[in-house]
């Protein structure tokens, strides 16, 4: 597993998927880690917030 290093300002730009998560080559685990960070950003936009905000709340929640 690897730590997480320290969080990078929020912007109009984000990562999802084996893009910003250490995922193993097999079992289709990139794949599988696409569509849950995709559900997470997708459930942070439709939230009612601002796009900064809710792309921040997004990056906090995978931070954790």
């Amino acid at each position: 597993m690897v730590e997480p290093g320290e969080r990078w300002a929020s912007g109009p730009v984000t990562l999802l998927g084996d893009a910003i998560q250490a995922t193993s080559p097999t079992g289709g685990n990139g794949a599988n880690t696409a569509l849950r960070d995709a559900d997470l950003l997708r459930r942070c936009l439709t939230g009612g917030r601002d796009l900064l905000g809710a792309i921040g709340d997004y990056e906090r929640q995978m931070f954790e």
